[in-house]
C-alpha cells in the first residue's frame, strides 16, 4: 500500500500532467502492426518517458526524412507491454505510432518477425532467452 501511495500514484498524477490524461480511443492491438518498410521501434517496459520522447522526435520530418534516405517509409513508434499500454492511453494512432504489439507473452513471437529494428527496454519485463532473438534477427 505504502508503494501505491508514495509512487505510483503520483507517478501517474505527473504523466496525466505532462502527457494528457487517458481517454478512450480506437487502437490497434497485435503483431500485425509491423510494417518491414518501417524503421520499427518498439518501447518495452513499464514507464513511458523514454517512448514519449521518441515520438515525439519521431514526428519531426527531419528525422522521418533520415529514415527515407536509407530505403525506409519512414519511422514507426511501437508500444510493448506496459510502456505500450501507457502510449495507447495517452497518444492517438497515426502515421509515426502505430499501435500495441501485445503482451509479455508476445514478445518472442515480435522479434521472430524479423521487423523490429531496435527493441528499447528500461526496468524489466525481458524474457530470458531475448539475446538469443538479438543473435538470430
Amino acid at each position: 500500500m505504502s508503494t501505491i501511495y508514495t509512487a505510483q500514484i503520483d507517478l501517474e498524477m505527473v504523466q496525466n500532467i505532462l502527457f494528457g490524461t487517458p481517454m478512450p480511443h480506437e487502437v490497434n492491438v497485435d503483431l500485425g502492426i509491423m510494417d518491414p518498410d518501417y524503421v520499427n521501434i518498439p518501447f518495452n517496459g513499464h514507464q513511458p518517458w523514454i517512448g514519449v520522447a521518441t515520438l515525439e522526435k519521431a514526428k519531426m520530418q527531419k528525422y522521418q526524412d533520415k529514415a527515407k534516405e536509407v530505403k525506409a517509409k519512414g519511422i514507426r513508434v511501437i508500444g510493448s507491454i506496459e510502456t505500450g499500454q501507457e502510449l495507447l492511453q495517452k497518444f492517438q494512432m497515426d502515421d509515426i505510432f502505430a499501435g500495441l504489439m501485445g503482451n509479455w507473452l508476445a514478445i518472442e513471437p515480435f522479434l521472430a518477425t524479423g521487423t523490429v529494428d531496435a527493441l528499447v527496454m528500461e526496468e524489466n519485463c525481458s524474457p530470458p532467452a531475448m539475446d538469443q532473438y538479438a543473435e538470430k534477427y
